[in-house]
């Protein structure tokens, strides 16, 4: 007699002639499993013990069941070429498609499961809609985190309070919680909060231009905040903070350098309309309070009497704002990972 979860116990083990048995069915002994299974309808039957007596009563409840290919609906699902596996005592049916190798369990609604395989290219690899969809969307269909190497972060659907988000990630190690946002006009955006309160204000915000998994714009911004993700995975709270203070530094530096670039242009205007320096002008008038810096301003700048901000005297003198990238793309851009997308 064969021995329990032996490796390698077959029917045969038991003087069992499959073909006489099973009535129709191709069945399959799976001992450590302890399952019998028909390789061509799927039907599974399980059973308690390796040993003759239980599974010959899997057999004959196998056998009591007529042996019918299980069928699809007639759903079209593109270059997919799909089929479907026996059946798990546990898990169920999934249907697989043999060309790609994607696959989702069928559940109970079979249709919906093949329209959301037709919606993802038949390609290998990760493909840029399952990408976006993993952002707003997921269907049977999209891989998890883990899958792309992002193991702490999770994704949840909606908020319980904000009807405007649509789908939200937290990090098992530290508090902060990307929410995902949609507005009225159709865009999206990511807003990285500092707390699970969704109305808190966030750290930084990170736009789409939809969530059309169609749109190549789309898609780069996906691959923007998926990198994100994936930098800071293995991060704890701590490590997560000193990663934001080095980037507000590194804001702050380049933002002291653009400010100066505009005076340095400012001046260089002063000299050549005046013939002299600013500090000539501020000489003539010692009973001025206006520094150097405030006489660029009011000169070169369109303040006038009326002076302007730093900010928007710099935008005016070099003709464009202060353009520096939001911590998540900051971050993005420094990751040497990028999703393993394959071309579509």
């Amino acid at each position: 007699m064969a021995t329990q979860d032996a490796r390698s116990t077959t029917l045969r083990d038991f003087d069992v002639d499959p073909a006489v048995v099973a009535r129709g069915h191709t069945p399959s002994l799976y001992s450590r499993e302890r399952f019998v299974r028909c390789e061509s309808c799927g039907v599974t039957v399980p059973y308690s013990v390796t040993a003759e007596g239980p599974v010959r009563r899997a057999l004959d409840e196998l056998a009591s069941i007529p042996c019918g290919r299980y069928e699809l609906p007639d759903v079209s699902v593109g270059d997919h070429i799909p089929t479907v596996t026996p059946e798990h005592p546990t898990k169920g049916r999934s249907v697989v498609c043999e060309s790609c190798g994607r696959s989702a369990r069928l559940g109970e609604n079979r249709r919906r499961v093949l329209k959301e395989l037709a919606t993802i290219p038949c390609a290998p690899g990760l493909t840029g809609v399952e990408l976006v969809d993993l952002v707003f969307s997921p269907t049977a269909f999209t891989p998890l985190l883990s899958d792309l190497g992002i193991d702490r972060w999770y994704g949840r659907f909606g908020g319980s309070h904000d009807e405007e988000i649509v789908r939200q990630f937290r990090h098992e190690r530290f508090q902060y919680t990307a929410y995902v946002r949609v507005k009225s006009d159709g865009t999206h955006a990511v807003a990285l909060s500092i707390s699970p309160n969704g109305a808190v204000e966030p750290l930084d915000k990170h736009r789409f231009p939809s969530a059309d998994s169609t749109d190549p714009a789309a898609r780069r911004a996906a691959v923007t905040f998926v990198t994100f993700l994936s930098a800071t995975d293995p991060l704890t709270a701590g490590e997560f903070e000193t990663l934001h203070s080095a980037y507000e530094d590194a804001y702050r530096n380049h933002r002291e350098r653009w400010i100066g670039d505009a005076y340095d242009d400012a001046r260089d205007a002063f000299e050549n309309r005046f013939g002299d320096t600013p500090e000539a002008f501020t000489d003539a008038f010692a009973d001025s309070s206006a520094g150097i810096d405030e006489v660029l301003r009011r000169m070169i700048g369109s303040g006038g009497f009326s002076d302007q901000s730093e900010v928007a005297f710099a935008a005016e003198t070099l003709g464009h704002e202060h353009e520096f990238p939001g911590f998540i793309d900051f971050v993005a851009e420094r990751h040497g990972w990028s999703p393993p997308i394959s071309d579509e």
